[in-house]
């Protein structure tokens, strides 16, 4: 069996979520990531002209061996779950705000009433 996927969501908990997230940080860097099944995965990260092709029985370590050649050192790997650690906890808490914001909308002003909705049924001059 041959088959391409290229099928992001939401990260679940756990260490297939660290997978969902390291892949979601390459696309949101300009990386399409794109997994192929044939009896072992394969995971190529393409952006312009840079090509990284990684292997492994599992996509999570397929995208490892990938990220493994584009970051060769600890400190970059290192720098790089940081990185995405900190997007994640910005993007929870940007989360947060906007659905407080929908529960417990802001009231207007006093005096600063909106203005009237134009009367469709008015009469028109000729």
């Amino acid at each position: 069996m041959n088959t391409t996927r290229n099928d992001t969501k939401n990260p679940p908990a756990g260490p297939e979520g660290d997978a969902v997230l390291r892949r979601l940080g390459l696309e949101r860097r300009g990386y399409r990531v794109v997994l192929r099944e044939s009896g072992w995965i394969e995971c190529l990260v393409v952006r312009e002209s840079e090509r990284w092709l990684g292997r492994g029985l599992t996509a999570e370590e397929a995208l490892d061996d990938a990220l493994a050649q584009m970051l060769p050192s600890a400190l970059a790997r290192e720098l790089w779950r940081e990185a995405l650690t900190q997007e994640g906890a910005a993007a929870r808490a940007d989360e947060a705000r906007e659905l407080a914001a929908v529960a417990h909308p802001m009231p207007e002003p006093p005096g600063e009433e909106a203005p009237p909705a134009p009367d469709d049924a008015a009469p028109t001059a000729p």
